[in-house]
């Protein structure tokens, strides 16, 4: 069922009518419709960072370490979360910022996080927006 969904977030990932670009009904499909709604450049690479929560750094040093040896492309860093308490664990990766490689990415490197009793706690780049935010 997983993969039957995974295929099918795939499918509207890439559908394009007119201008605009269509995305899953999903966090990250909202984000991204926003990013490109906005003007941002979807189709060139950029160092993308999953955000990872923990309660304590010993948990946090653990999920670094496997990520560390389970992936070569990736950097890794720890900092302190003072705003949530606890430690964030910071998985950069450069890629093209796709819905499919952005989910995959995500569930992939919040699996280790839960293993560790961690919790996913999102992603994000820099970009230049080409269009101007509207002020309400």
């Amino acid at each position: 069922m997983r993969t039957l969904l995974f295929l099918v977030a795939t499918i509207l990932a890439a559908t394009v009518q007119g201008s605009e670009m269509q995305y899953p009904d999903d966090e990250n499909g909202f984000v991204l419709q926003n990013m490109f709604d906005r003007g941002v450049n979807l189709e060139r690479t950029y160092e993308i960072d999953f955000f990872h929560l923990f309660q304590d750094e010993e948990s946090a040093v653990k999920m670094a370490q496997e990520i560390d040896s389970k992936y070569s492309d990736v950097k890794i860093s720890i900092s302190v979360n003072d705003v949530a308490g606890g430690f964030d664990v910071y998985v950069s990766k450069t890629m093209e910022p796709t819905h499919k490689s952005i989910t995959e990415h995500e569930v992939a490197y919040g699996e280790v996080a839960q293993k560790f009793g961690g919790k996913s706690d999102g992603w994000g780049f820099e970009s230049e927006y080409n269009k101007p935010i509207k002020q309400d």
